[in-house]
């Protein structure tokens, strides 16, 4: 039996160029784990956006939702950690899915490793503004506020939204890298065996301290993931339809022009 951990496929995102591969992969990915998946942690940015409105939420991802239901039912249980895209899946997003919601990170065991698992985003101490939206964005009177829209109105300004940031974050990843190792390192040296994040889309294999950091990198360029099988972390890829080895060393961060 094995464990999963994916992250960042922001299903729904105007700036995906081929949305049909994508969740065509994932599909895929899914059957192909179906066999042997004890545990699958989605830990963020599933979709680009998810809200549940006080009129409903159009399910604009059947074939997504009724994948993980599939997976569900098979005896996989899933762990879903909002990101800053889809925090706030409620309780639609688990009657489509059969998945539990986390509101937060959280520590798991798993072959007696003591795992921290988090979506990630809000760690990169350069990102003040985005820590201060965080704030905003999960401040429960203005999620209650947000609810009362309707979905149709709700769904236009998360496009607008969507394309603004991710324009905004695009290289910029590479600049949080230091952040997000010192902030595994603390962790590790707390007694964690193992930090598993995304949001930076940059898959990372690295050994801290005596522990492992694990960055679930992305569903849009790398198609990356994590495998916990015998007591061993392994950073894979589905990019060609089947799983692969992934060697993180190799990527570089973009020359500056």
């Amino acid at each position: 039996m094995a464990i999963y951990f994916v992250s960042d496929f922001h299903f729904g995102a105007p700036w995906i160029k081929d949305p049909l591969k994508q969740i065509r992969l994932f599909s895929r990915f899914i059957e192909a784990i179906q066999s042997d998946a004890e545990h699958l942690y989605i830990i963020g940015d599933l979709f680009d956006f998810w809200f549940e409105y006080r009129d409903g939420f159009p399910n604009r991802f059947p074939e997504v939702t009724s994948k993980l239901r599939d997976l569900h039912q098979q005896g996989c249980k899933i762990t879903f950690i909002g990101g800053n895209h889809d925090w706030w899946a409620g309780k639609t997003f688990i009657s489509l899915t059969g998945a539990e919601v986390a509101r937060g990170d959280i520590e798991a065991r798993h072959y007696d490793r003591r795992i921290y698992i988090g979506h990630g985003d809000g760690i990169a101490h350069a990102d003040w503004a985005y820590r201060l939206l965080r704030r905003i964005l999960r401040n429960r009177i203005n999620i209650l506020l947000f609810s009362q829209l309707p979905s149709s109105i709700g769904l236009k300004l998360a496009k607008i939204v969507s394309s603004g940031s991710h324009t905004a974050a695009e290289g910029r990843q590479w600049q949080f890298f230091r952040d997000y190792e010192e902030f595994a390192g603390r962790l590790i040296r707390r007694g964690f065996d193992a930090v598993l994040i995304g949001h930076t889309h940059i898959p990372q294999r690295k050994e801290l301290n005596g522990g492992l950091y694990l960055n679930t990198g992305d569903w849009i360029k790398y198609f990356t993931f994590v495998e916990l099988k015998a007591d061993v972390f392994h950073l894979k890829t589905f990019a060609n339809g089947k799983m692969e080895p992934f060697d993180s060393d190799r990527l570089q961060p973009p020359a500056r022009g």
